[in-house]
């Protein structure tokens, strides 16, 4: 599965973010991606993953996966899929 490990905690509105000090494992496809971007003029670092993570402007579940949006600009977003795992 190629997907942002996680662990979970209750936010407002019943939305559920990463909590800080949480195991977090970036795939191969996420630093794939972040060399794909960077040739569009779009820098990405583990560092604003995890903040799009920690604190989304818009946090949407689909099964087990979270899609976490950060707004990055008037032009970006920066869209963070990932999932929780237990005992990971």
């Amino acid at each position: 599965m190629k997907a942002l490990s996680v662990v979970h905690h209750p936010r407002k509105q019943g939305k559920r973010s990463l909590v800080e000090g949480s195991k977090v494992r970036f795939t191969n496809h996420a630093a794939a991606k972040f060399e794909v971007v960077k040739h569009y003029g779009f820098e990405i670092d583990n560092e604003k993953v995890v903040e799009a993570v920690l604190s989304p402007d818009r946090l949407d579940k689909r099964g087990d996966h979270y899609f976490a949006t950060k707004i990055m600009d008037l032009k970006y977003a920066l869209r963070v899929v990932y999932e929780e795992r237990k005992g990971y």
